[in-house]
């Protein structure tokens, strides 16, 4: 026994014990403990004991199991992130009541990357992309994969001037990220959500911005046009202008 757990039964006067672990696929969770003092601890008990290890074994299996079925059935394989239906769950978990920001992102010209270079280098600037749209999110914000080549970002208690530098700091980091010797560009739609702003007008308020940046030629982000509405009528519900 290492020095705190001779401690730990010196203090408490355990004399007898016995320690099932509880290791579903062979991987410890947990112990389940029986002591006594002055008393040992008898066959019949070790045996109750073992069989209620068995039975906690059983269902934090199954509960493991249900949780990861619950995770890849709203996860992207491809980049590890939220899929359409995992960011539809988070985002009404995130809102909170809150003022919020949406990104709508499309990756450039994927389509002839696909047919002239092949999947794999298509593959390799979507997982990029992810991977650079993670690193420059704030902690709790939420990116997701919510088509072929399409992309999403919900800014928890984001401002509008946020929202921007987010979609700034993105362009960027793909400005010095190469797939095959090329910078991956995307289109950026970016709108904003009062406290009482309908989400899925937002959402398309967002994507009509991206579909534009598209149209502009790419590699760039626009603003959707209801943005700075939306921030007056918040500042109005929060009391913070005057109607």
């Amino acid at each position: 026994m290492g020095p705190t757990l001779r401690a730990n039964l010196l203090s408490t006067g355990t004399t007898h014990g016995a320690r099932i672990p509880i290791a579903p696929n062979s991987v410890l969770h947990g112990v389940v403990t029986v002591s006594a003092r002055g008393m040992a601890i008898y066959e019949e008990l070790f045996e109750r004991a073992v069989s209620l290890g068995q039975i906690v074994e059983l269902a934090l299996s199954n509960s493991l199991t249900l949780e990861k079925s619950e995770r890849e059935a709203t996860t992207d394989p491809l980049t590890g992130l939220a899929d359409r239906r995992g960011f539809d769950f988070e985002v009404v978990r995130l809102r909170g009541g809150r003022p919020f920001a949406v990104l709508a992102l499309d990756v450039d010209n994927l389509k002839q990357v696909n047919g002239n270079l092949g999947h794999a280098t298509g593959d390799a600037r979507l997982v990029a992309t992810a991977q650079v749209m993670t690193r420059v999110m704030r902690w709790g914000d939420l990116v997701a994969r919510v088509g072929d080549d399409e992309f999403a970002a919900f800014l928890v208690h984001a401002s509008e001037e946020g929202a921007r530098q987010t979609a700034q700091r993105i362009l960027a980091a793909l400005k010095l990220t190469q797939i095959d010797g090329v910078n991956p560009a995307v289109s950026l739609g970016v709108a904003c959500g009062s406290l009482t702003s309908d989400l899925a007008e937002v959402l398309q308020e967002a994507d009509t911005a991206m579909c534009i940046a598209k149209r502009q030629g790419g590699n760039s982000y626009v603003l959707a046009e209801p943005c700075f509405a939306t921030k007056v009528a918040g500042r109005l519900a929060a009391g913070l202008l005057d109607p």
